[in-house]
């Protein structure tokens, strides 16, 4: 079916009804926006890629800035290896050996994918930066 036989076939109200039961969508759920202005060129030639990949230019762009994300995040692993320690017998990165932080009389917990820190006043992760308290 082409462009304009589809464009027929969905003219026909009768041809827009849902059929079956609704459905949840699985898997992980976007739950943050963030407004990103591009250059007309930059767009246009996202849209040719996206075209030939069969994705839409959402999905192409948060797979690129996931990409872009995960190798800098392993390129400061690779920096800053000689400043973590190994889980014996793992082979897997642990916590730094240090963190910079202050010693609290309130202690509060700070977490992150890559740490997790307690008693202190103030955390910073080398990756994702000054954290958040969480308890």
């Amino acid at each position: 079916m082409d462009d304009a036989e589809a464009y027929e076939f969905y003219a026909d109200p009768a041809n827009r009804v849902m059929t079956g039961p609704g459905r949840k969508r699985s898997g992980q759920r976007l739950t943050i926006m963030s407004s990103v202005r591009f250059a007309p060129e930059v767009i246009e030639q996202v849209k040719r890629l996206t075209a030939a990949e069969g994705v839409t230019v959402g999905a192409w762009i948060r797979a690129a800035v996931a990409r872009e994300a995960e190798r800098k995040r392993r390129a400061w692993l690779d920096e800053h290896r000689d400043e973590l320690e190994v889980v014996p017998g793992s082979g897997r990165m642990a916590e730094p050996r240090c963190i910079p932080s202050s010693l609290s009389l309130r202690p509060r917990t700070f977490s992150c994918p890559h740490l997790s820190v307690g008693n202190v006043t103030a955390a910073t992760c080398g990756i994702c930066g000054p954290l958040a308290a969480v308890a």
